[in-house]
């Protein structure tokens, strides 16, 4: 939530460099920008250092007193959950040897490789392009992703709360993005409607805490299966998107990427993100635990 936020507000920030500091202290407005980058960055860096707890048994954060510190820890046992324990070989293997880690990562990759989180710069370079905007207009409207991105993650997040379930919104949420890359693959059609596609562009921000809600839901108590999915789908999603961005969708090549087809290619992974999250994950998800549930009977019958 905090990231779509912070790209609306570094348009504007952008969009007012541009008009108030450009050309102050011989400095262009771009160059002002890593400025206040750097100022607004320390207030945020400390906050965090401050403020952020830690888990439940290494915690020492001031606003908590002893008696919200055990119960806390008493919380984590209540809910099965252990705490995170130490890292060894065990570990590994047990974690990779489960269906999280290839499940979610996969699903994860698929979210980056359409390359979602790129699509408000080429929505610049488009408008740029035209011929027809402002530089502050440039920086400004593509900010409109970033508040339709801000209203779908949070309407998503309270659908799939009540639903039970992710599968769905993510089925119709992947439907939705197929129609907007669909347009943008076209790209031959009315510049409303291209506007609109790219606008539109910003329901793919909600997959990050559905598919990330979703692992952690589905690694249970295990906190070090949970820690590692997490970030290990993370770190696969973000190291397979570079190269896929440089070659099909490469910043030179937009808005149209008329020679690489990067829209058609990006469309592709968004059919598998939809078939994947939508019909995929949750197979997999209930045919392991059903395989647990009859292992956990068997294993019933033969103490009997």
């Amino acid at each position: 939530m905090s990231g779509v936020i912070g790209q609306m507000f570094s348009g504007y920030l952008q969009a007012a460099l541009f008009t108030g500091m450009h050309g102050k202290g011989g400095m262009s407005a771009w160059r002002w920008l890593f400025i206040f980058d750097f100022i607004l960055a320390i207030p945020v860096a400390a906050y965090g250092f401050i403020t952020f707890p830690d888990t439940p048994h290494t915690t020492r954060a001031f606003y908590f007193n002893e008696w919200e510190r055990e119960r806390s820890r008493q919380r984590i046992e209540e809910e099965g959950r252990k705490p995170v324990g130490k890292m060894d070989w065990s570990v590994i293997r047990r974690i990779f040897g489960s269906w999280q880690v290839y499940a979610f990562t996969a699903a994860y990759s698929f979210w980056t490789l359409t390359c979602g989180s790129y699509v408000m710069q080429y929505f610049g370079i488009y408008l740029k392009k035209t011929g027809w905007y402002t530089v502050p207009e440039i920086n400004n409207i593509p900010t409109c992703i970033g508040a339709v991105n801000f209203v779908v993650m949070v309407s998503t997040g309270y659908i799939a709360d009540k639903l039970g379930g992710r599968a769905l919104v993510c089925g119709v949420v992947g439907c939705w993005m197929i129609l907007n890359y669909s347009i943008l693959t076209a790209w031959d059609v009315p510049h409303k409607l291209r506007m609109a596609a790219f606008i539109m562009h910003g329901c793919y921000g909600c997959f990050t805490p559905l598919i990330a809600g979703w692992a952690n839901e589905a690694c249970g108590g295990d906190q070090q299966k949970r820690a590692f999915v997490l970030s290990f789908m993370v770190s696969v999603g973000s190291a397979v998107v570079i190269p896929f961005q440089q070659i099909q969708m490469a910043s030179g090549e937009a808005p149209e990427f008329a020679k690489t087809h990067g829209w058609g290619s990006a469309l592709a992974w968004v059919v598998a993100l939809t078939l994947w999250t939508g019909a995929g994950l949750p197979l997999v998800q209930r045919w392991r635990q059903k395989e647990v549930v009859v292992s956990n009977r068997e294993d019933e019958v033969t103490e009997v």
